[in-house]
């Protein structure tokens, strides 16, 4: 009996123990779109607002805190009733950080597992001296702004940053490399020294916003969340990874061939835990999940009722996604061309698509199609093998960029070699002056006419000689000062970060191979 007993305090004290060190996920979200640029050489965008609503529509079924800030235009405020949230202006978005970094250092010191998602959609431009910034509605959201508000501030916690604007590479690059532009200091903002932080940045050949009518959004942000919806899940446990984005990604985009329209993004996660899924479908709170699985390869498109896009994938064939839906409203699954599905509202649980009531594809709104990514986007199926071909070549060198390092004024080549010139052309010039006043010296002492005759023609040209060399003694300096002053060398550093592939999935006849995490 005192044996039944010590062993049952045992299991007690070891249930405790559990308890004690399981860590509670807890997520929080902060949502930011701008349509309107900070500078007028700009174009307003169209339609960040409605992704930064789409985004918070979608994190409120992931994280336990959402803050947006965003202001509809007025075809979006009929897309997205209810109270209008924050305007992006500087003062509310870095409140909004502040206030969501205090309560992630908060539940982090309770013991919980803390994720924060900064997402944004807009504008991002190089200022004069080559700093990325983020476009808000009343001025800049710079990088140090991030790095002191957001970056810095999260040793505690995870950081996920989502980016869908020109220049996005800022964030990882520092700094702005064009013909005109130089870089300016030593950047003080090195992702890859930032071992918690994750990387989610659009970006194309011309480092623009992509945005399409059809979708009511950018491009990118839209296949952001198609691929979160589970569209992505290579391996089918529910878990969203970065490689699994990025090659979901490589996918939508394998046959845009018009560089100028291509995206190029750069993804990778936090290099301290390379596994981590930028979300967990198994612990969100979306009330339903649809089992698609398809007997031919055909695009998939998901819709609300008030034709608002949810998602667009290729599916392979045989190949099942679980697809995460919020049933507050009709939706419709539209495949290939001729078939629909209707998901009702209110529908809860896991479903199979061909449970639901098939018929006859409505016509879609949109705003200005454009015929060339309608053929071209989401064109290659994605599946396992995809993902293995992709995630085991293409990704790893999707990550390595160079990044230029100002050097500092005195570590210049040329105008030391410049200067080391300058020095020798006087000394050159100084020495023959002397060889000339010895001459001179010789001329005077010498009683006969030829003698002083020939010393003096040595004269002439020792004079020309050092006259010579001085001058350009003289412009090789100025040359010199003003590189020392005006030139600032650059050097290209390649950055490689170390990333695992973060599912162990591998191509195999017929099929692939998946063979779990690290």
């Amino acid at each position: 009996m005192r044996q039944a007993t010590c062993a049952v305090m045992m299991f007690g004290a070891v249930l405790l123990c559990d308890v004690g060190v399981w860590a509670k996920p807890h997520a929080l979200a902060i949502v930011v779109g701008n349509n309107q640029p900070s500078r007028g050489d700009l174009d307003p965008l169209r339609f960040a607002d409605d992704d930064a609503f789409r985004y918070a529509d979608y994190f409120r079924y992931v994280a336990q805190d959402v803050l947006l800030l965003a202001r509809a235009d007025q075809e979006s405020s009929a897309l997205y009733p209810g109270d209008p949230p924050l305007p992006p202006t500087r003062s509310n978005v870095l409140d909004a950080i502040d206030g969501s970094v205090a309560k992630a250092e908060e539940h982090a010191s309770a013991g919980d597992d803390v994720v924060v998602y900064f997402v944004f959609s807009g504008h991002g431009s190089y200022d004069a001296e080559g700093r990325g910034f983020l476009h808000l509605e009343d001025g800049k959201l710079t990088t140090r702004d991030l790095f002191y508000h957001l970056i810095s501030r999260s040793t505690s916690f995870r950081l996920v940053l989502v980016v869908d604007a020109c220049n996005a590479g800022f964030l990882v690059k520092s700094r702005g490399e064009t013909a005109v532009r130089r870089p300016a200091g030593p950047p003080t903002l090195e992702m890859e020294s930032y071992e918690n932080v994750g990387l989610v940045l659009s970006s194309s050949s011309t480092g623009e916003v992509k945005e399409w009518g059809r979708y009511l959004a950018g491009i990118f942000s839209h296949q952001v969340r198609s691929a979160l919806t589970g569209a992505a899940d290579a391996d089918g446990d529910s878990r969203i990874t970065f490689q699994e984005l990025a090659s979901f990604a490589a996918a939508a985009n394998a046959k845009v061939d018009n560089p100028a329209l291509k995206l190029t993004p750069y993804i990778r996660p936090p290099l301290s835990t390379p596994d981590m899924p930028l979300v967990d479908l198994s612990i969100a709170a979306f009330p339903a999940t649809l089992n698609i699985s398809l007997d031919e390869p055909a695009k998939v498109t998901i819709y609300r009722q008030n034709m608002v896009r949810i998602a667009d994938f290729n599916l392979s064939a045989r190949h099942t996604v679980q697809v995460a839906l919020a049933t507050s409203t009709e939706h419709y699954v539209v495949v290939g061309e001729k078939t629909e599905y209707l998901v009702p509202d209110g529908l809860f649980g896991i479903f199979e698509l061909d449970s639901l009531e098939k018929r006859e594809p409505v016509e879609v709104s949109s705003r200005g199609v454009d015929q060339y990514y309608l053929e071209r986007l989401f064109q290659v199926p994605y599946d396992r093998d995809f993902a293995a071909q992709y995630l085991s070549g293409p990704y790893q060198s999707s990550l390595i960029f160079e990044r230029s390092y100002e050097k500092p004024w005195w570590d210049n080549s040329l105008g030391w070699s410049l200067s080391g010139l300058s020095l020798a052309l006087l000394g050159v010039s100084g020495a023959f002056y002397y060889q000339a006043a010895d001459e001179r010296v010789a001329a005077l002492s010498t009683p006969w006419a030829d003698e002083k005759a020939s010393h003096n023609s040595t004269i002439s040209k020792y004079n020309d000689i050092s006259l010579a060399s001085a001058i350009a003694g003289g412009v090789s300096a100025a040359g010199a000062a003003a590189l020392f002053l005006f030139d600032r060398p650059t050097e290209s550093v390649r950055i490689e970060p170390k990333v695992g592939p973060g599912i162990d999935i591998r191509p195999a006849p017929g099929g692939a191979v998946v063979e779990g995490r690290f």
